[in-house]
């Protein structure tokens, strides 16, 4: 999880002569310990390895910081980035060191605190980790006491005009004091649950680690140039084989289906060969019901498999998305339907028609299962789990929805819990075996929280795993809900909850990566009504660029599509432009595009002029461009031919070596904002900027027509 952009990565490392070098996967560069990833890399505040065994742990020149059921962590973050090292101490109420607490270092990313290692205590109450030097959130825990607290070692770097000159900067050591109980939440009822708090709202400035790219190895331009030849020729060979591939389909039979099948690309004769076998309607909505993902890989057999179940009087939106339906979570797409059928006698598929709640209890009795041999972040499969007798408990919670899906039972996994649900006398309900000892016989009332969200005033929206996000406290840590894609209703959204306690968390991100942060912790009762006004630091432009002042840029030429030359002070005129150095066909370039597709609607009605600049004609081709086009009414397609980029990021502090390169110009050549390289959600901060800017030039002018008036 990076610390200045709302994402994450993954990369390769080789093992030459003793020590470990990088590379990127589908992109390798001509020389090792170059990828388009390293400037990022350079502000991680953590960067891991994953060991699938405990060989050697004790003994390995890397930082073991801790292990996830089968994983071990290895730490890798002093090789990319510039760290200090954290380290805290954990006592008990008398201040006593406790031995074997757990702390877990975590980091808001996706507007949620996301506990990226997990550290134990030595017998000195104590535990340390090498980081980069960004803001993070400790929370600590012991036989049920818990606390947590922020720590800013990049602020506390930032104060020390040392502190980021060298490789590794000096100790930062902070005490956690555990106490029974959430902080902020006292109990109330006479059963001891946690309830209570009155949605007050702590707000705090996180601070990410500060550009200090990896040190890479120089290219020659001979490097340059072969590499480029050689990734266009992958594109070009990869699209021709895909053009190939969709051309040997008959075309116009499927004219809905269209895009489907290009995004399916290997696979879209296998999607043609379920579409055309009979005129069954529930082949084209089983497939509409799959993730986009899945038409690139899912077989024609395993989608058959799942077309053996009838609607009834189900309406559309229950009989496809959980009864219908293949996909139930992140599993392998498997032809279980059948396999289920046949795994169990007809007398248990009758008890279990009748009585859902048998499903649960069959799992618990007969399906094994040991963390100390799991890898959480793959899913097993119903058949194998069947089949080996083994499974996680998310892999079980699978397993129940497959065999009630199969069993003509309407069933789902619930998006916000991840419960196993199926539908009984029209309600979706839990088995009783996951309900709790509270709650044996009927579901207990849910709690209602209506969340009112005003738009910002720059237009800004709320996005689920954005800028905010909702957890559930879950023993000593809250877990957060899964309401990806859910949409605000106008300004408001009312969710159904289970009786608990939950925290609420805003983030707004900044241009250079920092976040302004905002939560609130709170008990929501059974049958409670609550109304929490969402809180967001406001954006202003001081704030959105105080680490940007503009700059003039140099007389720069750019060529357009007819061979002209003009200068692009022509070009954008007096107005507000978005001039993009893209890399077509290169994963940054890719992110760019993409949000540019996502945000199409907002930047066509912001008055916003993009200038996309090429490197070739030949890039104007790129499906993801393309796309693109497609989508924004107020592009101008230019190239790049007298090194206008190289200009523009020396004058703007960028890397001139590195693409997309994205710069906000006013009045001709003045850069208002820059950033250059994968930095994803740029799309959506420089429309912000934009916006602000728009607004304040509106509230200056209506302030001259007030003055002359006057």
């Amino acid at each position: 999880r990076w610390a200045h952009c709302d994402d994450n990565h993954a990369w390769v490392e080789v093992y030459i002569r003793g020590r470990w070098h990088f590379l990127g996967a589908c992109e390798p560069e001509e020389e090792l310990d170059r990828g388009w990833f390293s400037g990022p890399a350079g502000r991680a505040i953590l960067i891991h390895s994953r060991c699938f065994c405990d060989y050697d742990c004790g003994g390995m020149q890397e930082e073991w910081i801790g292990r996830e059921d089968g994983v071990y962590y290895l730490n890798e973050t002093a090789s990319y980035a510039k760290t200090c090292r954290l380290t805290v101490t954990v006592k008990d109420a008398s201040g006593r060191p406790v031995r074997g607490a757990r702390v877990a270092v975590e980091i808001l990313n996706m507007a949620e605190f996301f506990p990226a290692a997990a550290l134990i205590t030595d017998e000195n109450g104590e535990a340390g980790i090498t980081m980069g030097i960004g803001d993070v959130r400790l929370r600590a825990w012991s036989g049920g006491c818990v606390y947590e607290k922020m720590v800013f070692p990049a602020q506390e770097a930032g104060a020390r005009d040392s502190g980021l000159k060298e490789k590794r900067t000096g100790e930062i050591r902070t005490e956690l004091v555990l106490k029974s109980g959430y902080p902020f939440i006292q109990e109330e009822d006479a059963k001891g649950r946690l309830a209570g708090g009155n949605n007050t709202w702590e707000q705090i400035l996180l601070t990410a680690p500060a550009q200090a790219p990896v040190s890479c190895a120089r290219q020659s331009e001979e490097q340059k140039g072969r590499r480029q030849r050689r990734l266009e020729e992958a594109v070009r060979l990869r699209e021709e084989r895909f053009r190939a591939l969709l051309g040997q389909l008959p075309a116009g039979e499927f004219p809905e289906e269209k895009e489907m099948l290009q995004i399916a690309g290997e696979n879209a004769a296998q999607l043609y060969t379920f579409l055309k076998k009979d005129g069954n309607p529930d082949r084209k909505r089983l497939l509409y019901s799959l993730a986009r993902k899945d038409y690139k890989d899912a077989p024609a057999s395993v989608l058959e498999d799942h077309l053996s179940c009838t609607q009834r009087e189900l309406p559309e939106d229950i009989y496809v998305p959980y009864l219908l339906c293949p996909r139930i979570y992140l599993e392998e797409l498997t032809p279980w339907r059948s396999f289920i059928r046949n795994c169990f006698s007809e007398e248990e598929k009758s008890a279990f028609t009748r009585r859902p709640e048998l499903v649960w209890d069959y799992i618990e009795k007969n399906i094994r299962y040991d963390a100390r041999l799991d890898y959480s972040a793959v899913c097993g499969t119903p058949i194998g789990c069947l089949k080996l007798k083994w499974g996680s408990l998310l892999t079980r919670k699978i397993l129940f929805v497959a065999i009630c899906r199969s069993l003509g039972i309407p069933a789902r996994l619930r998006r916000s819990t991840m419960q196993p649900e199926y539908l009984e006398n029209g309600e979706f309900r839990a088995p009783a075996g996951l309900r709790g000892k509270d709650s044996p016989g009927c579901l207990p009332a849910p709690a209602l929280l209506t969340l009112e969200a005003p738009e910002a005033q720059s237009g800004e929206k709320w996005n689920y795993g954005q800028n905010w996000t909702i957890g559930k406290l879950e023993g000593t840590g809250f877990c957060t809900l899964g309401y990806e894609g859910i949409c605000f209703a106008g300004d408001s959204l009312t969710l159904e909850l289970e009786a608990g306690v939950y925290r609420l968390v805003t983030s707004r991100r900044l241009p250079g990566g920092n976040q302004l942060a905002a939560f609130s912790v709170f008990g929501l009762k059974s049958g409670e009504h609550r109304a929490v006004e969402l809180l967001s630091g406001e954006n202003d432009e001081k704030t959105m660029l105080s680490d940007y002042p503009a700059r003039e840029l140099p007389e720069l030429f750019l060529w357009d599509v007819s061979g002209e030359r003009q200068s692009l002070a022509h070009i954008t005129g007096r107005g507000t432009a978005l001039v993009a150095f893209l890399g077509a066909g290169e994963e940054p370039t890719e992110h760019v595009l993409n949000e540019l597709n996502d945000y199409a609607e907002q930047w066509n009605g912001s008055g916003a002029e993009i200038i996309a600049v090429l490197r070739r004609p030949e890039e104007l081709k790129n499906a993801t461009l393309q796309r693109a086009l497609a989508c924004l009414s107020s592009v101008r397609i230019y190239f790049d031919r007298e090194e206008a980029a190289e200009k523009t990021a020396a004058v703007m502090g960028a890397d001139p070596e590195k693409l997309p390169l994205l710069v906000l110009t006013e009045e001709g050549r003045r850069g208002i904002y820059s950033c250059v390289g994968y930095h994803v959600g740029s799309v959506d901060l420089i429309l912000q900027i934009f916006l602000l800017r728009k607004k304040d030039g509106k509230e200056e002018n209506d302030d001259n027509i007030n003055r002359k008036a006057e």
